[in-house]
Order: structure tokens, then sequence, then C-alpha cells
């Protein structure tokens, strides 16, 4: 089962390379024939792809990123029966080609005792190569980790569909019900996403613009047209004081609550300015 689910995957991102345009836009949206080819592949690969998205959205619901140094250093940090408690459902931390393996040992250990308390995990990569990248998702993909988080990579790292469709490709090899989120603040990037990625029903695209609140609702509207659940950060701490997000949190949880979409919250940090918002954050509904 799991070769063939491999295959079939891999056969999709091939097809992906040839029926998606490369950075297109938002205001340029695909052509017609691309429209359709999108559609007919969707419903021959994913005919259960509304069961799909709510069994995601339910244990994506609500989420909460761990600074790694606080985890590796053991600060202060919420306990996993404060945060059952507090209705959040997935829970995950960062790691990037600096960290020693022992490291990676130590955060896997712990990824592997949030899913132990019941929650889900994921780790995300930040600031790595493609090569490195592929590297990581294999490991963690082995571990067990529930979600696989491209942190910025379109915007930032300038990765093309060509370099990250097959990192996709390695995950889901490795364990067919991986899902990974791509996190993205520039709105090009974000259309990007979503058309790359059209045909595979377990990738979702998280927004972060901490200044744009207008990305939100793109990212809705994006996640709507081509089937997909869309997934929202919010910053509640640390260094955090020049962003619009930051400094109106209430403004923008309300905001994205009355919208009911996932919603993951950045971060606990080492210096405990996480706990300056915390009550807003923990009484979030999830």
């Amino acid at each position: 089962m799991k070769s063939s689910t491999a295959v079939l995957t891999f056969a999709i991102l091939i097809v992906l390379l040839f029926i998606s345009s490369s950075y297109l836009s938002h205001t340029n949206p695909p052509a017609p024939e691309q429209t359709q080819a999108t559609s007919f592949f969707t419903q021959q690969v994913n005919p259960a792809g509304q069961r799909d998205d709510a069994e995601v959205r339910k244990f994506l619901a609500k989420g909460l990123h761990f600074d790694s140094a606080v985890i590796l250093l053991g600060w202060n940090q919420p306990s996993l029966k404060d945060l059952a408690a507090s209705g959040f459902t997935v829970l995950g931390t960062s790691v990037n080609a600096a960290y020693t393996k022992s490291q990676r040992i130590q955060i896997a250990k712990w990824l592997k005792s949030v899913h132990d308390a019941g929650f889900k995990s994921y780790i995300m990569l930040v600031d790595t190569d493609v090569t490195t990248s592929g590297q990581l998702i294999g490991d963690f993909a082995r571990l067990g980790v529930d979600v696989i988080v491209l942190d910025e990579m379109i915007s930032n790292n300038g990765v093309t569909q060509a370099t990250l469709l097959p990192l996709i490709h390695r995950g889901l090899t490795v364990k067919p019900d991986l899902i990974f989120i791509l996190n993205e603040f520039e709105w090009n990037a974000i259309v990007a996403a979503y058309q790359w990625t059209t045909l595979l029903p377990r990738v979702y695209v998280a927004s972060d613009n901490y200044n744009l609140r207008a990305t939100i609702d793109l990212n809705i509207d994006l996640a709507t047209k081509y089937g997909k659940l869309p997934i929202v950060w919010l910053i509640f701490s640390q260094g955090s004081q020049n962003f619009d997000c930051y400094v109106n949190f209430n403004v923008w949880a309300g905001y994205v609550a009355a919208r009911g979409i996932p919603t993951f919250f950045y971060f606990v940090d080492g210096a405990d300015t996480w706990t300056i918002n915390w009550n807003l954050v923990a009484a979030y509904p999830g």
C-alpha cells in the first residue's frame, strides 16, 4: 500500500511540473486549461478530499510553536496538561542545518512526548537549503512527526516548483499520511504555493504576514478557490513590537477567530515574553 501510494504521489508531482506556471501574481489566475486539468486530477486522486480536510481541520485547529532553545535548555514553558486544557491540538518547534545530531535527537524525544500526550506534532524547517531540507524531512518523517512546516522557502529561499515538489515527495514516500504546511508572507509566494501544490490533498498553505490582515483574507480566498484548508499564524511574543499583529493582538485574534480557521501561535520564547499575551492565547477557541 505504501509503495503504490508513493508511486501515485510521484506521478502527481510530475504532472504538476507540466500543468502549473511558476510564480504568478495573484491578479493573474491560472489559464482555463490549467484549471480544468487541476480539477480532473483532483477528482481522480482525492475523491475524499472533503473528509480529509475535516480530519485535518480538527487536529490542526489550534497550534503552538516553541523556541527550540526552550526545549533544549528546559526553560519556562506551559505544561502539556495546561495546553490540553486550553484546547491546543498540535505543538512543534523548529530546526535548521546548524543543529547538531544530539540536539536533533533531544528535539525528537520532545516531539515523541508531545505525541504520547495526545497532541499532533510538527517540525518547522527554517533557513535550510534544499539538500538539508530533504534530509531533515526524511529523518523526521521516519520518526513519525505528523506535520512538516516549510517556513517561507518561496519568499526567502527562492525555492521553485521544481525543487519544492521533490521535497514533498520525499516526505510522502517515507510517511504517506504526512502533512505539509507552507508558511508564506508575500502575496505572490502564497499564490505560487497554492498553484504548485493544487493536486496534493495533504499540502496546505499558512499565511504569516503580521502587518497586513488582508493577507489572511487572500489566503482564505485562495483556499476556497483551490479546495484547500487555510491556516494562519499569529505572533504574540519576543521582539514583536514592530508587528501590528503583536501591537493589536486582541484585534487580530478576534479577526481570525471570527473566520473559524486553524490558527497557530508564535511562540513560547526563552525570554518569557510569551507570558504577556498568554491569557488571550490560552482562551482562544480551538
